[in-house]
């Protein structure tokens, strides 16, 4: 009988992504924790459990879809980003939510759907 005693529920949900799509999801939400330190929204933050805490990520708790549009709205307005990056975090965002278990809300389907169309 065959064993794998370093499975995890965690590591299932991380890899069913590839590792260099993960990296780019990492540098969007890299981004979007740049936003919210930069936008004075440090309570939409917390420890990445990834870095053992020496990073920060999204709290999907406490950051909610209103706090998503803001940063569009920002990185279209600062940084003349188009259509195609905003798609890249709006996928970075809803792989996070699988990562950290927390179920995605609705409008990231619908409303962004009408958003990026």
């Amino acid at each position: 009988m065959s064993t794998n005693s370093t499975f995890t529920i965690e590591g299932a949900r991380r890899n069913r992504i590839s590792a260099s799509t993960r990296l780019g999801y990492k540098s969007g939400i890299r981004q979007v924790v740049l936003w919210a330190l930069t936008s004075g929204k440090p309570e939409l933050l917390m420890p990445s459990p990834e870095t053992d805490g020496h990073d920060e990520t999204l709290d999907l708790r406490v950051f909610g879809y209103e706090n998503f549009l803001e940063f569009i709205v920002w990185t279209v307005r600062e940084r003349g980003v188009g259509m195609g990056a905003l798609s890249g975090y709006r996928s970075a965002i809803k792989s996070l939510y699988i990562d950290q278990g927390v179920p995605l809300p609705e409008p990231y389907n619908i409303d962004m759907k009408v958003i990026f169309s």
